[in-house]
């Protein structure tokens, strides 16, 4: 009886623990979402970044004609910076991220500096849609590069130069081995060239309608091969001599 009781009492505590920072979290729904933010926001911040979200989901939704896996998606919305990050787990300083099937959004003053909240949440959103893809074979470093220029950052990459030749198929291996902001920043600078290219090469309409093809059974030389009409080989050679040739831009 006395095992029970300790059983009881251990099983209860970490239910309280496990639901407790759900406490401190009001829940707004719209959707193709459901907002947990912090009560010391106000409804009004949280009904803005709503009609942003979903601006936004609608849009890409159209051009990638992906249907998510699972919808609402759930998004946090934090009141200091200090918990966002810490509770987000990201690398870099970015204000938003997708993570565990979660969106992530640091405060929203901290969101609308310098204009940037709609390219944030755009690139969070397309993020949270092409999972889908990542959970059909996509690579993560694909769809984290093509995040990169749905949230208009392509410029802030524009000055870096690859130096030595790359594979596409090392980028994942690559990806998951990072551990600190600056291999972050780095690995991005290369992936954004890839996005660079591909839209110069197919544009983008090709490039958008790349990513509903990854169907779970085909690797990515097979799924390039097939969509972009042109040998595996061939694209990654092309791209190497064209980044070979790139100035950086002053």
């Amino acid at each position: 009886m006395r095992l029970v009781i300790i059983f009881l009492f251990t099983t209860i505590l970490a239910t309280m623990l496990y639901s407790q920072p759900k406490d401190n979290f009001s829940a707004h729904k719209t959707k193709n979402f459901r907002i947990l933010y912090e009560r010391t926001i106000t409804k009004s911040q949280i009904n803005s970044i709503a009609t942003d979200l979903e601006l936004q989901f609608r849009e890409w939704i159209k051009r990638l004609n992906i249907k998510p896996n699972k919808l609402p998606f759930e998004v946090r919305v934090y009141k200091t910076e200090r918990k966002y990050f810490q509770e987000s787990s990201i690398k870099t300083k970015d204000l938003g991220t997708f993570s565990n099937k979660k969106i992530f959004l640091a405060p929203p003053d901290k969101l609308d500096e310098k204009g940037s909240r709609i390219n944030i949440i755009s690139k969070v959103v397309v993020l949270a849609i092409l999972s889908t893809a990542n959970d059909n074979g996509c690579p993560t470093w694909l769809t984290e590069a093509y995040s990169i220029y749905a949230g208009g950052e392509l410029e802030k990459y524009s000055d870096s130069k690859i130096i030595t030749p790359i594979s596409f198929l090392d980028f994942q291996q690559e990806y998951n081995q990072i551990k600190k902001e600056k291999g972050l920043i780095a690995f991005h600078a290369k992936i954004s060239k890839v996005i660079e290219f591909l839209l110069d090469r197919f544009g983008v309409s090709k490039l958008d309608s790349l990513f509903i093809k990854f169907e779970g059974l085909q690797p990515l030389e097979t799924v390039f091969e097939k969509h972009f009409g042109e040998k595996y080989s061939d694209i990654e050679k092309s791209f190497n001599e064209t980044v070979k040739a790139l100035k950086p831009k002053r």
